[in-house]
C-alpha cells in the first residue's frame, strides 16, 4: 500500500513541471487546465498571504457614502463617508472577503476632515477641521451576515482584558496614512491611564462593517461626524497558508461535494495554525504561556479562545499531518505537546490547555 501511495504521489507532483511559470499571476480558475491535478480546485487557500475583499454587500450600504466600491476596485477614487452631524444616519459599508479568514486588517485612508464636505466654512474651507477631534471610524467583524451588527459577533474584549465594546475604533488623521489593526489604543488618559480609541487587533471573519461613528468615551480624540476617504483595505493572513504545493496528502472521489468537505476541513484546520501571541490575541483568561510565546501552535479556533487544547490535537494534529506532512503544521502540534508536558505536575496531571 505504501508503494502505491508513493507512486501516486510521484505521479501527481511530477505534473508541476508541466504547469506554466505564469500560473501564480492568474486566478485559480484560469490556472485549471489538463496538466494540473484536479484536486487543486478544491483547495480553499487564498492566492496570496495578502487578502483583498471580493466585494461589498450593496443592500447593506447606509447613509451618505460616495463610490462605495472605490476601495475594492480602485475605480473612481476613494470611497467617501460623509456625516454632517451626529443626528444623521451613520455612513456604512459592509465588505465581503469571500470566505472566512483570519489576520490583521490594514486600511489606507486618503484623508479626513472633521467637518462634512456639505458644511463649507469661510473661503470654502471646512470651519471645524482643526482644533476638534478627528472623525471616527468603527469596525465590526462577523463570520455571517446573520450575526453582523455594529459590534463584532466576537472580539477578544468579550473574554476579558476589555478595551473595546466589541468594535474596533479609529480616529482618522487629516493626512493620508495606513492604519493596522494592532491590539491596543491610540490614546491613553493621563489621569486614570485608561485607553481611548482602541482596537482588539486580530480577527477571524468573513464580513467587515465600516461606519463613520465614535464612542462618547473616545472624546475628545474622535467625533461621530465629518468626512473620511478610504482608498484601499486588505488583510495580512496570520495563519498557515495551505496552498496546493504544501499538500503531502489529499482526498478526491466522484462526489464533488464530499471532496469539497474534506478540503474545507483542512482549510479550517489551517486557519488554527498560527504563532502564539499571548498578550495580543490569545485567550486573555490565563492562557498565556511564556514557553509558547512566538512559537507556531495549533489553536482551538482562529478567532475565539485561540488557546492550544490537548484534546483538539487528537483530530487537528492528525488532520494536519495527513494533509501537509512534516513541516510547519506538525511542528505546531509538537510545540503544544511539549509545552503541556513541561507543565505536568508531580502527581501526573497534565493541563488541558496552555497556561
Amino acid at each position: 500500500m505504501g508503494g502505491l501511495w508513493t507512486n501516486v504521489f510521484n505521479f501527481v507532483t511530477a505534473q508541476w513541471s508541466l504547469v506554466s511559470p505564469d500560473w501564480g499571476r492568474t486566478s485559480r480558475q484560469d490556472r485549471l487546465h489538463v496538466h494540473e491535478p484536479s484536486w487543486h480546485r478544491y483547495v480553499r487557500a487564498s492566492e496570496s498571504r495578502t487578502i483583498r475583499p471580493v466585494g461589498i454587500v450593496p443592500h447593506l450600504t447606509r447613509g451618505a457614502v460616495t463610490n462605495p466600491w472605490g476601495f475594492i476596485n480602485g475605480e473612481g477614487g476613494p470611497a467617501i463617508f460623509d456625516r454632517a452631524e451626529q443626528a444623521d444616519e451613520a455612513p456604512s459599508v459592509t465588505v465581503d472577503f469571500g470566505q472566512n479568514t483570519v489576520g490583521i486588517l490594514s486600511i489606507s485612508f486618503a484623508g479626513s476632515s472633521s467637518a462634512s464636505s456639505t458644511l463649507p466654512g469661510e473661503n470654502g474651507k471646512n470651519s471645524k477641521d482643526d482644533g476638534y477631534g478627528r472623525p471616527g471610524i468603527r469596525l465590526a467583524f462577523s463570520e455571517t451576515l446573520r450575526f453582523l451588527s455594529n459590534v463584532s459577533d466576537f472580539s477578544r474584549s468579550y473574554n476579558g482584558d476589555t478595551i473595546t465594546p466589541g468594535s474596533d475604533q479609529i480616529a482618522v488623521p487629516k493626512d493620508p496614512y495606513v492604519w493596522m489593526a494592532k491590539h491596543g489604543c491610540q490614546h491613553r488618559d493621563a489621569a486614570d491611564g485608561k485607553g481611548q480609541v482602541c482596537a482588539d487587533g486580530l480577527h477571524g471573519f468573513r464580513y467587515l462593517r465600516i461606519y463613520l461613528d465614535a464612542l462618547p468615551a473616545d472624546s475628545p480624540h474622535a467625533v461621530p461626524y465629518g468626512r473620511v476617504e478610504i482608498s484601499n483595505l486588505s488583510l495580512a493572513l496570520s495563519a498557515f497558508h495551505g496552498t496546493p504545493d504544501t499538500f503531502k496528502g489529499w482526498f478526491e472521489c466522484s462526489d464533488e461535494e464530499l471532496t469539497g468537505w474534506w478540503f474545507d476541513g483542512v482549510y479550517t484546520n489551517d486557519l488554527c495554525v498560527d504563532t502564539f501571541r499571548g498578550s495580543e490575541d490569545a485567550e486573555p483568561r490565563g492562557a498565556g504561556s511564556e514557553t509558547l510565546e512566538g512559537k507556531v501552535v495549533i489553536h482551538d479556533a482562529p478567532k475565539r479562545d485561540r488557546d492550544p487544547y490537548v484534546g483538539d490535537l487528537a483530530v487537528a494534529a492528525l488532520t494536519g499531518y495527513v494533509s501537509h506532512g512534516k513541516g510547519t503544521v506538525s511542528e505546531a502540534s509538537r510545540n503544544v505537546l511539549a509545552d503541556l508536558a513541561a507543565h505536568q505536575r508531580g502527581d501526573g496531571w497534565i493541563p488541558p490547555a496552555s497556561m
